[in-house]
């Protein structure tokens, strides 16, 4: 299965609980000058998750929209619930004043920018067939294993 994550839900950390069934793609590591870097980075998600592997991704339209055509029905969208907009965003302030991380200051910006317009477009995904998780809180070991199933 391939979980496309938003920022600041906890991939990072049930990755490092156990990193041999879960694995996070670092989209941060990828050419992204590359026109062809989302196919790339889908390609290998699909591979890995195929291999039996629980694979985190990022939630960037381009890989959406890829995953849609390339692996129907094997990945699913983990997003906070709409309403959850302040508390995510002091979850993102609160690790990018922690981290100092250039990657977390980005998340943090794009989140605060265009949070309510990204719960749109998922519960557009999500009417037209996209699996959608709607979190309360940090995933968990048993959510994700509960939504592999």
């Amino acid at each position: 299965m391939i979980l496309c994550g938003y920022p600041c839900i906890g991939k990072s950390r049930i990755c490092k609980e156990d990193p041999s069934l879960f694995m996070e793609l670092d989209c941060n590591k990828r050419d992204r000058a590359d026109p062809k870097w989302c196919e790339a980075y889908g390609d290998e998600a699909i591979k890995l998750s195929r291999q039996g592997k629980i694979v985190f991704v990022s939630l960037h339209r381009a890989l959406r929209a890829y995953l849609k055509k390339a692996a129907p029905g094997e990945y699913a969208l983990l997003v906070p619930k709409p309403e959850l907009k302040e508390t995510w965003i002091a979850h993102l302030k609160h690790r990018a004043d922690h981290t100092g991380l250039p990657k977390d200051a980005k998340a943090l910006e794009c989140c605060s920018k265009w949070y309510d317009d990204d719960m749109k477009e998922y519960a557009q995904e999500e009417k037209d067939g996209a699996k959608v998780i709607w979190l309360d809180d940090f995933i968990t070991r048993d959510l994700i294993l509960s939504i592999c199933e």
